[in-house]
């Protein structure tokens, strides 16, 4: 029996009802969580590919259809503040920057919205890894916040809401 190609699906997406051509049969594999439905989750699967199969019951004949399919799981992406908190000396031009780490796979694509002093900024296509802000401090209370990254997979794009804020006084 053939089934019907799914996925990438990001580790937080609901539960997805596969599907094969032959209706009746038992499925199999990581993140299978009801054999009969074929009906996958990828938060039971977890990251990675998970390779599932379909055995089609005997047909009038005996025979037995069966196919196997590779779903994947994304991780959802990460980004912190690698710059910490600390007294900043006010500078003539105000500029300091703040380093950022970025986590997820390698050839994607990310967008990472920030709040800068209360503004509402998104910067585009940045790679995994470290990338370095410039902040314009004012004296006084300066406070910066990551609030999402958005990591693209080609058809689908995963994200993760942030939380973490940079003070800088």
């Amino acid at each position: 029996g053939s089934i019907s190609p799914a996925g990438p699906f990001c580790a937080y997406d609901p539960p997805y009802d596969l599907e094969a051509a032959s209706v009746l049969g038992t499925w199999t594999g990581t993140g299978i969580t009801n054999n009969t439905s074929g009906l996958f989750d990828p938060g039971t699967a977890g990251p990675g590919k998970h390779s599932i199969t379909f055995e089609s019951v005997p047909d009038a004949n005996g025979c037995v259809g069966e196919g196997s399919i590779e779903v994947l799981v994304m991780e959802p992406p990460y980004a912190e503040f690698l710059t910490s908190g600390f007294a900043w000396c006010e500078k003539e031009n105000n500029q300091s920057s703040g380093d950022i780490l970025i986590s997820g796979a390698d050839s994607s694509t990310f967008d990472l919205i920030l709040d800068l002093q209360g503004s509402r900024d998104t910067i585009e296509n940045l790679s995994n890894g470290n990338i370095s802000i410039v902040l314009n401090n004012e004296p006084g209370l300066n406070q910066y916040e990551l609030v999402k990254i958005i990591e693209h997979h080609g058809s689908i794009s995963c994200e993760t809401d942030l939380f973490d804020t940079l003070i800088m006084q």
